[in-house]
Parts: C-alpha cells; sequence; structure tokens
C-alpha cells in the first residue's frame, strides 16, 4: 500500500512541479549511505522521498510524529525520528543501524529550513554518523520555489567517500572541517 500511496504522491508532484534531476547516477544503487541535501521547504524531503532513484529513510523531528496522517505515513517510509537539540543517541544508533542494513539515510545537514543558503549553520551530526559508519555521502543540491507549476532541479554529487575514518575518533576541528565540505559541496550544486 505505502508504494502506491507513493506512487500517487509522485504522479501528483509532477502535475504541480518541473521536476529536473542532475546526476542521479551518482546516487549508489545498493549498500548503505548517506543523503545529505539543502533544505528550504516542507517539501523537499517529500520531493526527495518520492523522485530519487533509491528509496530514502529521512532524518525528521520528534515532533512530526503528532502531526494528522503526515506522522503516521512518516513512520510507513522508514523515517528516523530524532529529538533535536539533545545530542539523540537512539536516533544516532538507528541511523548507524539503517546504514549497516543497506539503506540510504537522508540528513539536512542544517537540522532546519534554510532559504539563504550562504547563512546556514550546518551541524556535524551528518559528519559523525558517516564517519563513525564509514561510508560515502552523497551531497544534494535542491533548487526551487516551489511556487505552483515552478521547475525544481536536484543535482546530486559524486559521493564522498569516509570509508577511511571508520573507527577514527576525530575531533571538533575535523568534524567541522568535514561538515563544511559536505554542505559547500550542497551549496555548490544548488546554484548549478
Amino acid at each position: 500500500m505505502i508504494k502506491f500511496l507513493l506512487f500517487v504522491i509522485k504522479c501528483f508532484l509532477k502535475c504541480i512541479f518541473r521536476i529536473k534531476i542532475n546526476g542521479a547516477d551518482n546516487i549508489p544503487t545498493d549498500g548503505g549511505c548517506m543523503i545529505c541535501a539543502n533544505h528550504i521547504s516542507a517539501w523537499d524531503p517529500v520531493v526527495l522521498i518520492c523522485c530519487m532513484p533509491r528509496r530514502i529513510a529521512f532524518v525528521s523531528k520528534e515532533e512530526m510524529k503528532s502531526v494528522p496522517f503526515i506522522g503516521w505515513l512518516l513512520t510507513k517510509v522508514d523515517v528516523v525520528f530524532i529529538k533535536r537539540g539533545s545530542g539523540d543517541i537512539g536516533a544516532i544508533r538507528a541511523c548507524l543501524k539503517g546504514i549497516e542494513e543497506g539503506k540510504a539515510i537522508g540528513i539536512f545537514p542544517t537540522g532546519t529550513r534554510e532559504k539563504i543558503l550562504a547563512d546556514a549553520k550546518p551541524k556535524s551530526g551528518a559528519t559523525l554518523i558517516a564517519a563513525k559508519a564509514g561510508t560515502k555521502v552523497v551531497p544534494v543540491g535542491i533548487n526551487a520555489t516551489y511556487k505552483l507549476f515552478s521547475k525544481i532541479t536536484i543535482t546530486i554529487s559524486e559521493p564522498m567517500d569516509f570509508a577511511e575514518y571508520k573507527g577514527v575518533k576525530l575531533n571538533q576541528e575535523m568534524l567541522e572541517s568535514k561538515t563544511c565540505e559536505i554542505y559547500d559541496k550542497i551549496i555548490e550544486n544548488r546554484y548549478c
């Protein structure tokens, strides 16, 4: 039933937006990985879940569980709920487990919607998870206004490989540096 519902939502999205995806072949076809994207609208996870070439289990704020229908739908698409601002160890473990099981985990590194990307302050949680898992991070830039019948361009970069960091304890400076690298790629994609 959930596949049918996602198909219906995808058809609806294609009726109200013109969606173009660049670099779809940069998404690994199998094995665990992370998809890191900019976050400009509540539409972002919906568009990415329905239109990417691979199913993505997104990280979402725990408050979304209580939103009628949306909360139910999120539990059906393997969302990892996180308590924001608390260093939620349970959510980190769930992401690591998902990657180990071969899932694509989607994270918005800013943790919230940001209209002006240059002013965004990405958090290091995505980098921490990628390093602990030793997985690939796929930077994704979303360029959209989400106005009716407008164009949405999704640009996907080649994966950044974090295999060398598996088992290595990254200090704060290194975490921040790698986080900036990921986010710089996202911004670069956003303006392609």
